[in-house]
């Protein structure tokens, strides 16, 4: 009876990804950032809820922001309050990952 020896045979793998930088700038192209209403006409201290549309974005955290700073406030949900001064003011939805892509909406606040 022969008798026959099994060597165990280790491959040690080491490896890296690289992402195709062509393929980076064409995933950040598809991305969108819209708000919802596009326009928005209230009264003096009324509040409304806006919603920022993220398409073809895996992150939809934004940041909200008014300009000018008198123009009211918008907390993190985007629950917008006009100020009491009338006037036109944009409100603004910036990605958190990407800060270069933004949206915004012009507000307008009368009686």
């Amino acid at each position: 009876m022969t008798q026959s020896t099994i060597l165990n045979d280790y491959l040690d793998i080491r490896w890296t990804a690289i992402r195709d930088i062509d393929e980076a700038v064409g995933e950040k192209s598809r991305m969108k950032l819209m708000i919802k209403p596009n326009s928005l006409v209230i009264r003096p201290r009324e509040t409304r809820y806006l919603e920022a549309v993220c398409l073809n974005m895996t992150n939809k955290t934004v940041r909200w922001s008014v300009s000018p700073d008198t123009g009211g406030d918008i907390d993190a949900n985007g629950l917008y309050t006009a100020p009491n001064t009338e006037g036109v003011y944009e409100v603004i939805a910036q990605s958190a990952i990407y800060p270069e892509l933004k949206a915004s909406i012009m507000v307008v606040v009368r009686e």
